[in-house]
């Protein structure tokens, strides 16, 4: 996977402060080729990320990935892949987080590409919310 630690500051009452580390994974799961979730949760639990973001993910792959890492999540669709009638085949995106998660939600960036496209492009945040009081909106965007 793709990781990234980032050093993220925050105002508190006027003054600026410094918070700390907070640590990012992001990983294109290419869920239509069926990962091991069991393989690609122990690979993100040695990294304990705050957030983890993911592309290409099937929304039972996102809820079987949480569930595993203890963590919240929410998920949005980007496309069939065949039809909407194998509504498991959907792809989407995901973030997952060991903390509060709300405030969630996506819309559709790409100009009228209809859900069977996988060209349809999508934008998915939220609001994470750590126990040092820092939360940030996170954005997972897959162009």
């Amino acid at each position: 996977p793709e990781g990234a630690a980032l050093l993220l500051t925050g105002k508190t009452e006027g003054m600026s402060r410094i918070g700390h580390p907070w640590t990012v994974t992001t990983w294109n799961l290419r869920g239509g080729a069926k990962p091991d979730i069991a393989a690609v949760a122990t690979v993100i639990e040695v990294e304990a990320p705050d957030v983890v973001v993911i592309q290409e993910i099937r929304k039972t792959q996102a809820t079987a990935l949480a569930s595993a890492l203890d963590m919240q999540f929410t998920w949005a669709l980007k496309h069939y892949p065949f039809t909407p009638l194998r509504k498991a085949t959907a792809e989407g995106m995901a973030i997952l987080t060991p903390h509060a998660l709300d405030a969630a939600g996506h819309s559709e960036i790409s100009v009228k590409k209809s859900k069977w496209a996988h060209k349809r492009r999508i934008a998915l945040w939220c609001l994470v919310g750590r126990s040092d009081a820092m939360t940030y909106r996170i954005y997972n965007v897959h162009l």
